[in-house]
């Protein structure tokens, strides 16, 4: 559970949630290179919680032939690497990182409705649900965590006190100094 502070009870609760949320974006990736290898090999065997937009990238790599076909897995292997490195940050705490990846997946999910594929839709939007639960924990902790950096009452700032520091007690003149004369 890296990056996330643990505090009481309910923050043990979101942590695992936070952690079970990042942990969705390394199945996705995954799942979409799998499916995409699948695709290549020739079979019609899918993983509903791939990435639709890989996979279709990979078809179409298939239909072109030759170097088409390996530039469309050489894709799908950067951008499941890159839905692994959202989940690793996620996991981290990183908002941004869950964010992106929400926002990537949704708009694979529109793809997925477009393509009249219902079935990976609905998967889609049960993943989002987990991540955006995960999200929610991620923020409920960094609130908790700032709220408990915070000391309660004003901030006072503190006063110097007479002695100067010691860089500048030892300075050449330094000791000759005298205060200027009070106003009359």
């Amino acid at each position: 559970m890296a990056g996330f502070t643990l505090g009481k009870a309910q923050n043990v609760s979101d942590a695992v949630r936070a952690r079970n949320g990042a942990r969705w974006f390394y199945w996705i990736g995954g799942l979409s290179v799998l499916n995409s290898i699948v695709a290549f090999l020739g079979t019609d065997f899918m993983m509903v919680f791939g990435l639709s937009s890989t996979l279709v990238g990979t078809y179409v790599g298939i239909r072109i032939g030759g170097i088409a076909s390996i530039l469309g897995m050489a894709v799908t292997v950067c951008v499941g690497l890159a839905f692994v490195g959202l989940g690793w940050m996620s996991e981290r705490g990183a908002s941004w990182a869950f964010l992106t990846g929400m926002v990537l997946y949704g708009a694979d999910a529109v793809l997925s409705l477009v393509l009249q594929d219902y079935l990976g839709s609905a998967a889609h939007v049960f993943a989002l649900l987990f991540v955006g639960s995960g999200f929610a924990a991620l923020l409920r902790i960094k609130k908790a965590t700032a709220g408990a950096q915070q000391p309660a009452g004003p901030q006072v700032p503190d006063l110097p006190t007479g002695t100067p520091p010691a860089a500048l007690h030892d300075a050449p003149g330094f000791a000759e100094a005298t205060a200027p004369a009070p106003l009359d």
